[in-house]
């Protein structure tokens, strides 16, 4: 079964990198407040990459049981 691409997260994977490899620039140019913001960059992005990969996966990023026990009691 093939999933629609959500490019919503994609463009968070992508404006996250982006602006994670600006502060990385700024923190080795000695600015250490860039560390703040890379980190919550790159953690952003990373979320949403793994939620990409959930997706791919499974075809639904909303639950994280696998497919033998949906029908189970929560």
């Amino acid at each position: 079964m093939r999933t629609r691409t959500r490019w919503s997260s994609v463009a968070t994977v992508l404006g996250g990198i982006v602006v994670a490899v600006v502060c990385l620039t700024l923190v080795l140019r000695g600015r250490t407040w860039a560390w703040v913001p890379l980190l919550v960059a790159a953690a952003v992005a990373l979320r949403e990459v793994r939620w990409l990969q959930r997706v791919a996966r499974n075809g639904r990023g909303d639950d994280h049981r696998p497919p033998h026990q949906e029908n189970a009691p929560r």
